[in-house]
């Protein structure tokens, strides 16, 4: 149906990144609460990326593109992306795509500096023959997690873009975004639960570690030691892995209007509504919550005169 076009192309990039606290908030025996770690990190990113249009008729395209990402701390990502756009008139257009991407931790959880706290957890054994100490402390070394991977997505649209008249413009399009391996912090409760088989959701990595550590040694990974004889709780190790999904669906709908007054200027008027049909975190509906409203709405005006525009 035409000319096919490839474009074709690399990248490389190298990132830093440096937060540093003072010791005062890094030091948890003198300001409670968990304390401040600093965090610093680098890392080499090479790419190469190609994306391929194909007419396969006059009003029919079809766009195929593919990158493939190489970190030097979490390995490499491969992500792609299928899109078909049909004009079945000249004043309309009707589109869907469906691909995947990723998302690499960051360079702040990468590079968190080892830091001691005291978390507090119920001890459930103690909780039936001795409830004045249900719960207890215990130490907790928050460390930058070695295992920690990419998120991974995946999305979907289909929607139109109508010119209707020379002063109007519609949109319309349904979406749905799945991503998984959520990046999160865990709590201690959860890695001793995972480790004794009473967790539900449990991230891979999760380990006994060495009895008496007295300090953090994060190659380990996150886990539990206990005393070799007792069983008791000594410390956690603690940080950023992944674990959960999120599953995002609904509707977006944009109406664009455009007017010249002639002398007095040219008018602009533009309305976008977000409408959210469905917003899981890790299987639970979230949405119609304060975070996470139904409905969004945007108005926006623009008046130009000449030269200057106003907004």
């Amino acid at each position: 149906g035409g000319t096919a076009n490839l474009a074709l192309g690399a990248e490389y990039r190298v990132e830093s990144f440096a937060d540093t606290f003072d010791t005062l908030q890094r030091n948890f025996a003198q300001i409670a609460g968990v304390p401040l770690a600093n965090s610093a990190a680098s890392r080499d990113i090479g790419a190469l990326f190609a994306d391929l249009q194909l007419p396969v008729f006059e009003r029919l395209r079809v766009d195929l593109s593919a990158r493939h990402d190489d970190y030097s701390d979490v390995g490499s990502e491969t992500s792609g992306q299928l899109r078909l756009r049909f004009s079945p008139l000249d004043n309309l257009l009707l589109h869907a795509s469906y691909g995947g991407g990723f998302s690499a931790p960051s360079l702040a959880l990468q590079g968190i500096e080892p830091v001691t706290a005291v978390d507090v957890i119920t001890n459930r054994y103690a909780c039936f023959d001795f409830p004045a100490i249900c719960q207890i402390q215990i130490p907790a070394y928050i460390i930058a997690n070695p295992d920690l991977q990419s998120e991974s997505t995946r999305q979907a649209s289909i929607g139109l873009e109508w010119t209707a008249t020379p002063w109007l413009d519609l949109t319309l399009s349904y979406f749905n975004i799945e991503l998984d391996d959520r990046i999160r912090m865990l709590s201690s409760s959860l890695i001793i639960d995972c480790l004794i088989g009473r967790g539900t959701r449990c991230p891979p990595g999760l380990s006994a570690l060495p009895p008496e550590l007295m300090s953090a040694l994060p190659h380990l990974g996150l886990g539990v030691g206990r005393s070799p004889g007792s069983g008791e709780i000594q410390y956690v190790q603690r940080g950023y892995a992944n674990l959960g999904s999120v599953d995002v669906s609904g509707a977006d709908l944009g109406v664009r209007t455009h007017f010249d007054f002639g002398a007095i200027g040219e008018i602009s008027n533009r309305l976008t509504l977000s409408f959210i049909h469905s917003f899981k975190t890790d299987g639970i509906e979230s949405v119609d919550l304060p975070s996470h409203p139904r409905l969004r709405a945007k108005f926006a005006n623009t008046w130009t005169l000449s030269d200057v525009e106003f907004a």
